[in-house]
């Protein structure tokens, strides 16, 4: 291998290193544990530098509130967050990749995605049952038109709301939900690299 070869391999080496060694993974439910550990990742990773960092997503979903956790801190961190989901993201955490910055969404092969209506935990007295109801169907509301806004669901986002879809990785994409079906991480690297 010659000289300027080896470098170029090296490099990329390093980038692929240090990209790996970024990870930070939210499986399982969202809930408020899981939604603090990835948070606490996320800060502690953003601590060290501004590289960015890859959050891996294998998960059915969960608390809105908690996703939004997530969401928010990721929007107010110096270093590019990068999603990749390696199995499921359905419902809040189809929602969480969907709100990602574009170009920076990606999906495994055999991944799958699902968007739904959310669903509403009302309880209590009357009032304050219409109450939850009134503040679900406004947060229904803005997470429809966050997703109109990240994605080219235009035709399809009713259907595919009123029932549970599962949603192929490639399908995904061509929906905008993600930007990319990657099965090599260098795909990710070439993206995150500085130009």
């Amino acid at each position: 291998m010659n000289k300027k070869k080896q470098s170029k391999h090296s490099k990329t080496d390093g980038r692929h290193s240090r990209l790996l060694s970024r990870l930070v993974y939210l499986n399982g439910t969202i809930n408020e544990d899981s939604a603090q550990q990835c948070i606490q990742g996320l800060f502690g990773l953003s601590k060290v530098n501004s590289e960015p960092i890859l959050l891996v997503i294998n998960s059915m979903g969960g608390s809105i509130a908690d996703m939004f956790a997530v969401h928010d801190a990721i929007r107010i961190l110096p270093c590019p967050i990068y999603t990749l989901v390696l199995g499921r993201a359905y419902s809040a955490a189809a929602v969480l990749t969907i709100m990602m910055p574009s170009g920076r969404r990606f999906i495994t092969p055999h991944s799958t995605m699902m968007i739904h209506r959310i669903r509403s935990g009302a309880r209590g007295s009357l009032d304050d049952m219409q109450n939850h109801i009134q503040r679900d169907f406004a947060i229904q509301k803005r997470i429809a038109r966050d997703v109109l806004k990240n994605t080219n669901l235009k035709k399809q986002m009713k259907r595919l709301m009123e029932k549970e879809h599962i949603i192929k990785a490639k399908d995904a994409v061509k929906y905008g939900m993600v930007d990319g079906v990657i099965d090599d991480m260098n795909q990710i690297l070439k993206r995150s690299s500085p130009r």
